[in-house]
């Protein structure tokens, strides 16, 4: 396997966001002691954008470091892999399903483009 560094720099980056954004804002909900922020968005996204492997990689180690520096020790592990199954399962179904809604939206566009009927 190929190492390809921009990928890497790319995980990392978006490793570090997912740690920003899920420390940034917190809303605290009741009876779970947990809280609502936006880095699941970011880890959604890191599935996404990087794939589903690499995203797996930024979403559950981004996570996982907001957990370490949050204080939330006992929550690492499962953090890493929960958060990072859902950056894999979120960038497979992209995969699966975002090359379908590409061919859907051309075929609409050419439908119903003006050009079309000429």
């Amino acid at each position: 396997m190929k190492l390809n560094v921009k990928k890497l720099v790319m995980t990392a980056l978006f490793a570090a966001l997912a740690c920003v954004a899920t420390m940034s804002i917190r809303i605290p909900t009741p009876g779970t002691n947990g809280y609502i922020h936006p880095g699941d968005a970011v880890v959604i996204l890191s599935g996404i954008i990087l794939g589903p492997v690499y995203g797996f990689l930024a979403g559950g180690i981004g996570s996982a470091m907001a957990d370490l520096l949050g204080g939330y020790f006992i929550y690492v592990p499962i953090t890493l892999i929960i958060k990072g199954l859902i950056a894999l399962i979120s960038g497979i179904i992209y995969q699966r399903f975002g090359k379908l809604r590409k061919a859907v939206i051309s075929a609409w566009y050419w439908a119903v483009s003006p050009t079309s009927y000429w």
